[in-house]
Parts: structure tokens; C-alpha cells; sequence
């Protein structure tokens, strides 16, 4: 029985000439063949084929045994599906515990206020039952996050209950200043993984953004999860046009530290907003001289937008209001409240069929927004949708960054 040939719902393609470059949605891995090769197989799947019954159609021998090779690379990438009836089901939901943080950080997205300013969040008890709507769905991974999480009094009961009646993985996203020898431990025994912002290389970086004193804390919690045996530490920078020459010293120091180093781009949207002017140069040039080692290197390292937004992804904030991801909570994109659905599987069902497949996500997705649809480049120019929504009604800044993005891309990925 051969491979089922139909593609599967994370398929994207992109086409130039003779050429074309497909890419998995969720991955963001990406080929590039000829425009001839993948319409064989798109006639194959026309006539609802499978790879044996396509490969029995094509006469010389080299060509079958292409064609066969390619078949089983889309298989691998996911781009191609096995089963016909495959449902896409959420497998990570970020719970914003609370809109409040211990530090005021320049690039901070939600603008997290300060313990002192309160805002109505989720209680313990209405979060036990949003746990226990998670766990009756099968979610894999549940992601708590902020505000810093840590700052919330019941935490620790909140962690506990988790851990308890969820049988997922539990990450937590923290700035770690919070971790100190005598709960270490029992945060450990909670978490499966830690993900952890410092936005630095020593003192003098990290106190820019994060404030005073801040390095050094991160520093001692990350030796204190060391010294346990913890290792599922994945520590975080944000790069912008002003420090992006601390890249290579940010990859140093979690070699150093034995940590998994993660790098993020500025986003202009929280508090981040209203510093931007510390974080982008207005006007700014790309340099469109790039060197042939440095376009082998790009094409290895360059990966398509992965947009999972309401389809693996979830983000539930700090008042019950629920929406596609946490780069995406904003009144437009909001889709129902925790508390008031009796489960989550039937509130995704519809919220898939209303709004999903509608206007909303789709419309500023890149292969249908309007401006970027026609382009084919358009799916490796976005790191997220949320930068697509946010520069809908600024023309000036889409078109320069729209220029600059694609005479970079066009020589990384058409040229030969």
C-alpha cells in the first residue's frame, strides 16, 4: 500500500518561474524544487492516487525514483498527510496568571504593571476548574506565565493543584528573580521546564532593560536549578537594531551556563510601544551586499513563518478571556471565556467553525493578508501574524519594512 498523497493542513507554497518552495506551517521547514516535480504529485492527488498507484504512472526509471525520494521527504516534513481524517487539536494553553510583575522591563509586550496596581484576575479556585477543563481535554503542555506568575500569593497552591490533576508538562515563564534556596526545590519537583529572561550578557545589558541588580539574581537562580540536577532551562534575549552586536556573547554565556539560549525579536506593542525608539532605528537601511557564505548560511538557518495561532496554540489570560495565542489578546481576536464553557473541546469545535476559519486569523495570515498575498517571499518575512495586525494602518512603516524584507529574501531564497 503506498503513501496517501494529499496535503496536509500545514502545506504552504510559494512560486517563482520553474521553481517552487514548499513549507510546513507548524515547523517551518522548507524545499525548494522544481514547479514540475510537485505538479506531478498535485495530479496525483487530483486523481486521488496513492504514491504506488502515482509511481506506476510515470515511465522512465530515474523519474520514478525521484519522484519516490520526494514523496517520502514531504511524508517526513509533514507535508503530506498518512491520514485522511487528521484533526488539528491544541497542544500547548498559556495561562497568564496575572497581569502584575516585580520588575517594569522597557521592551515589556503587556505593559505588566507593578504588584501595587491590581487589576481583577482569576482565584485559585476559578483556575482549579480552568485546570481541570484542560486536563479533561488532553492538552500536552500548559504554559504559566504573566505578569511574572510568581508574584501571585497562591502560587505555590496553584502549582501544586496543577501538577496534582494535570498529567501534561508544566512550564513556567518567570523572570526568575523570585526563585531563592527555600523553594527551589519544590519548584522543581512541579515544572518540566523553565523558561527564563535576562535580555543581557552581564550587569551593565541587562540593567538597561530589566533594571538594576537583575542579572546577578538570574544568574544565582539558574546555579541554584543547576546544582539540583535541573536542565530544561531555556534562557531568553530580546534583540533590537541597538544591541544586536550582544548576539554572540548571549550564545557564550548560556554555553557557559549550560542553558538553551533563546533569541527574540522586539515587538513594539505593550510598553515595548512606548520605548520603541530604544529598541528600533527609524529609517534604517538593510544591507543588500550579502556574501555568498553568508546566503548558504541564511538558507540553512531561515525557517517559514510557524503560526499555530487557535490551532495548537491557546492563550488564556489573566481575567478567564481566551484567545488564539499571547501575542494576539487584544479585543479583535478574542474568542470566549474560560469560565463560561462547559468544555473545551466543544468550545473549539465552534470556535473553529465561527471565527478561525472567518476573517479574523485568517485575513492577516501572509499567504491572505492583502498587501502580501501576491508575494513570494511572503511566508519567510513574518515572524508572527501579530506584526501583520499591528502594521495594518501604518502605511509608511509596512512599505519600508515590506522593501527592506524582500530584496534580502528574494536573494536567499530564489537566487541560485
Amino acid at each position: 500500500m503506498g503513501i496517501c498523497l494529499k496535503f496536509s493542513e500545514n502545506y504552504r507554497k510559494l512560486e517563482r518561474g520553474n521553481r517552487v518552495i514548499l513549507t510546513n506551517r507548524d515547523s517551518g521547514e522548507w524545499i525548494k524544487i522544481s514547479k514540475e516535480c510537485i505538479s506531478i504529485i498535485e495530479r496525483g492527488i487530483y486523481n486521488k492516487l496513492n504514491s504506488e498507484e502515482l509511481l506506476k504512472c510515470i515511465e522512465d526509471r530515474e523519474d520514478r525514483v525521484y519522484i519516490d525520494n520526494l514523496i517520502r521527504i514531504l511524508y517526513k516534513m509533514k507535508l503530506l498527510d498518512n491520514n485522511l481524517n487528521i484533526d488539528e487539536k491544541v497542544d500547548t494553553i498559556y495561562i497568564n496568571l496575572t497581569n502584575q510583575c516585580n520588575l517594569k522591563c522597557k521592551h515589556c509586550c503587556v505593559d505588566a504593571d507593578f504588584i501595587s496596581e491590581y487589576k481583577r484576575i482569576l482565584s485559585f479556585e476559578e483556575l482549579k476548574k480552568v485546570i481541570d477543563k484542560i486536563e479533561v481535554y488532553g492538552i500536552p503542555k500548559l504554559v504559566f506565565s504573566g505578569g511574572e506568575p510568581m508574584v501571585r500569593s497562591d502560587f505555590w497552591e496553584i502549582l501544586d493543584y496543577t501538577r496534582k490533576n494535570y498529567k501534561g508538562k508544566i512550564d513556567i515563564a518567570t523572570n526568575a528573580t523570585l526563585i531563592n534556596e527555600a523553594n527551589v526545590d519544590r519548584l522543581i519537583a512541579n515544572v518540566n521546564r523553565l523558561d527564563i529572561s535576562i535580555d543581557g550578557i552581564d550587569e551593565d545589558s541587562c540593567s538597561e532593560i530589566r533594571g538594576k541588580g537583575v542579572f546577578n539574581k538570574v544568574i544565582r537562580s539558574i546555579n541554584l536549578l543547576k546544582e539540583r540536577g535541573f536542565d530544561e532551562i531555556y534562557l531568553s534575549m530580546v534583540i533590537s537594531d541597538y544591541n544586536k552586536e550582544l548576539k554572540k556573547g548571549f550564545l557564550e554565556l548560556n554555553k557557559e551556563l549550560g542553558t538553551q539560549a533563546v533569541i527574540r525579536i522586539f515587538a513594539p506593542v505593550g510598553r515595548g510601544l512606548k520605548n520603541s525608539d530604544k529598541f528600533i532605528k527609524i529609517n534604517k537601511e538593510i544591507d543588500n551586499n550579502i556574501e555568498i557564505d553568508d546566503l548558504s548560511d541564511s538558507r540553512m538557518n531561515l525557517r517559514s513563518i510557524r503560526c499555530g495561532a487557535g490551532v495548537s496554540d491557546l492563550a488564556i489570560n489573566y481575567d478567564g478571556w481566551v484567545y488564539p495565542c499571547g501575542n494576539l489578546i487584544s479585543e479583535k481576536f478574542k474568542l470566549f471565556n474560560i469560565l463560561e464553557i462547559t468544555t473545551l473541546e466543544d468550545a473549539m469545535k465552534r470556535t473553529r467553525d465561527e471565527y478561525l476559519i472567518g476573517n479574523s486569523l485568517r485575513s492577516i495570515q501572509p499567504d491572505h493578508y492583502e498587501k502580501c498575498k501576491e508575494c513570494d517571499v511572503n511566508l519567510f518575512c513574518w515572524s508572527c501574524v501579530e506584526e501583520i495586525a499591528r502594521l495594518q494602518n501604518n502605511e509608511r512603516e509596512f512599505k519600508e519594512r515590506c522593501i527592506n524584507h524582500k530584496k534580502v529574501l528574494e536573494k536567499i531564497l530564489w537566487d541560485e
